[in-house]
């Protein structure tokens, strides 16, 4: 297919494509190159628009859904745990700003280890890593919710030992 153009401007960006090197699962993206895709106001660029809206709004409801759901859930417990154990005083601004900081500090650390597995740099494939994989705590925790005693450590252990094999570079899992 090739894209022929009338203008000075529309020769500058002449484009030439031999389909025959695409393999038969990229034939369907040569369309993103097609004249209709690519002039100004084209499908190409309502796509990206389209992309990058839908990119904003996934952004907004994530982080949404961190400060509205997960933080203070987080928190909650972690304040739970230092009034009980160590009797903190929970009114105290300095409690409430280490709370804070422990809090985003545990989340951003389990939305590291989520995005590692996702991307592929932790073998979540391996039958001995998968039962300590974050992925796999994460679903635990969802799974067991509603009825998580709150004095259990199963998954707090589970999640130390997630921590000491990526700290470590356990091998043997």
């Amino acid at each position: 297919f090739v894209a022929r153009l009338n203008t000075v401007e529309e020769a500058a960006r002449y484009l030439e494509l031999d389909l025959r090197e695409l393999s038969s699962a990229d034939r369907p993206y040569s369309g993103l190159l097609s004249p209709v895709a690519l002039k100004r106001g084209g499908l190409l660029e309502q796509w990206i628009a389209e992309s990058r809206q839908f990119g904003e709004d996934l952004r907004n409801d994530v982080e949404e859904r961190l400060r509205l759901d997960a933080l203070p859930s987080i928190a909650g417990g972690l304040g739970a745990y230092l009034e009980a154990r160590e009797g903190a005083d929970l009114t105290s601004p300095d409690v409430l700003r280490e709370i804070e900081a422990a809090a985003l500090t545990f989340l951003f650390r389990v939305i590291f280890a989520l995005y590692t597995e996702a991307a592929g740099y932790l073998p979540v494939a391996s039958a001995a890593y998968y039962p300590h994989s974050a992925t796999e705590l994460c679903a635990s925790a969802r799974r067991h919710v509603y009825r998580a005693d709150p004095k259990a450590s199963t998954l707090w252990n589970e999640l130390r030992t997630l921590v000491h094999m990526i700290r470590t570079g356990d091998k043997a899992r």
